[in-house]
């Protein structure tokens, strides 16, 4: 296993100027999603497997599987963004979809983290409330791994999904 030199640590950034994008390849033309307010825990960490034996007087643990989980995103409702994604969701159209850091997050001359992983999407209105903006929830079903990459995935990329 090769080991991963950092060149300069960086500070804990907030989450402003994250991006979501989605492309129909993965080296394709994206598209930003505008106006991202959440973006949803975009893996699952696996589930526990407890066991035992009769000669044993202790229960052992064991890394299970990674259960299946939708992303949830809220977004601010605009006219042509719901349009667009809901003319995705209806015509049930798989996207590879982008997420990455910013730039401020990466160490010098190294390209901030970008997660992908290809999807389906479905786009529902919020409640309307008084006083509140008017919002969007999209909902990401993973059809592949989630991949992380320094910078956006490459051609060579295209076999870990």
């Amino acid at each position: 296993m090769s080991e991963t030199t950092i060149t300069k640590e960086t500070n804990p950034e907030i989450a402003m100027k994250a991006t979501l994008e989605y492309a129909s390849t993965l080296t394709g033309a994206k598209t930003k999603v505008a106006w991202v307010q959440n973006i949803g825990q975009l893996a699952q960490l696996p589930d526990g497997i407890t066991y035992s034996a009769v000669d044993k007087d202790e229960e052992f643990m064991a890394e299970g599987k990674k259960k299946a989980e939708a992303i949830d995103v809220e977004v601010l409702f605009t006219h042509l963004g719901h349009k667009s994604l809901k003319a995705i969701a209806d015509n049930e159209e798989e996207k590879y979809f982008f997420i990455k850091y910013p730039q401020r997050t990466a160490s010098d001359n190294e390209n901030p983290i970008v997660f992908s992983f290809k999807a389906t999407l479905a786009i529902a209105p919020n409640a309307v409330e008084d006083g509140e903006l008017l919002k969007d929830t999209i909902r990401l079903f993973k059809k592949s791994k989630l991949v992380e990459t320094d910078g956006y995935p490459v051609e060579a990329d295209s076999a870990k999904y």
